[in-house]
């Protein structure tokens, strides 16, 4: 769940890329956003048709994912230049200070190169294994314009750990290898890192869309937690966002069906709340929410105007941010 939250408050500045207990350190999200460089613009009037399909960052995963596994289209899911928000949004919830000098040496290095390292993400997906070393992120990323990115990406690594990594160039990518096993594939218009080597090489190159992603590349954000845990499925169907959340809440499933409703004043009055106030615009698609239980799994159902994502972005960019407990969320 705490992998999936972080997908979609998209704010998690120390949330490691494997999330199960008793693995060691990896990249976090803050270190793996902070590599991602700005294309120059272009002076073209009509936009030329980016050189990715669709889905095409789930070739370089895994088939196998034990512990979860997610798809996001961010391009599509921020309505084609959200990202520039979100990159001011991870610039505010994740301070430079916080993962100390090694994240500072990482963004100087792309400032100097004049890139910004945020806002050419388009799409991203991740696998991860509960065995330490096998889960992998993949990046589609804009790198038109840049000149040698994955030059530019060793280079920050190396300010980053104070002397230059392994550089290799095989299949097609360019391999980096520095501390702790860590290693980031750089392809065109494409990044893939992991703890590992064999983990990376697992999946490049592999099939369209590995057995254990179904039909993600159809949504504009599909994760699954393990498998019986949690899944999310957004669906863009005209202006709308059709929404599934479907989870395992024990024996009580049923009676937290029939509750929802009168938890509705409540949820009303927490996002009026300055830390909640953020979320106020999803209150709508609440309070239309249709909720089936099944055994002890319960599913919710929703429909929003997609407009409501970029409300909760710019909200959570213009405002105080997201304030949540640790306790709670």
């Amino acid at each position: 769940m705490r992998a999936l939250a972080c997908l979609m408050l998209l704010g998690c500045a120390s949330t490691p890329i494997a999330p199960t207990a008793g693995e060691t350190g990896g990249a976090t999200s803050a270190e793996v956003l902070a590599i991602l460089p700005l294309p120059a613009a272009s002076a073209a009037t009509e936009p030329a048709p980016p050189p990715w399909k669709v889905g095409a960052v789930l070739k370089h995963l895994p088939p196998h994912c034990e512990y979860g596994r997610g798809y996001a289209n961010l391009d599509e899911l921020f309505g084609g230049g959200g990202t520039a928000d979100l990159a001011r949004l991870a610039q505010k919830q994740m301070p430079l200070d916080r993962d100390g000098e090694g994240l500072r040496a990482i963004m100087d290095a792309f400032g100097e190169a004049g890139k910004n390292p945020y806002a050419a993400l388009k799409e991203i997906g991740f696998c991860f294994d509960s065995a330490d070393g096998r889960s992998v992120t993949a990046l589609v990323v804009d790198l038109s314009g840049i000149d040698a990115p994955a030059a530019l990406l060793a280079k920050a690594i190396e300010r980053k750990e104070g002397h230059a990594p392994n550089v290799s160039t095989a299949n097609g990518f360019v391999w980096i290898e520095h501390d702790k096993g860590r290693v980031a594939a750089v392809g065109d218009n494409v990044i893939v890192v992991g703890y590992t080597r064999d983990a990376v090489e697992a999946g490049i190159g592999g099939s369209l869309t590995p057995p254990d992603f179904a039909d993600a590349d159809r949504h504009v954000l599909w994760a699954r937690i393990r498998d019986k845990d949690t899944s999310l499925a957004i669906r863009q169907i005209g202006d709308d966002l059709d929404v599934r959340i479907e989870t395992d809440v024990g024996a009580g499933a049923a009676s937290m069906v029939s509750s929802f409703q009168s938890m509705m004043p409540a949820l009303e009055t927490m996002v009026n709340e300055p830390k909640l106030a953020p979320l106020k615009p999803l209150l709508p698609a609440l309070r239309r929410a249709s909720f089936q239980a099944s055994g002890e799994r319960m599913t919710m159902s929703t429909r929003m105007p997609k407009t409501v994502v970029r409300e909760v972005l710019q909200s959570l960019v213009d405002g105080p941010g997201l304030q949540l407990e640790h306790q709670g969320f």
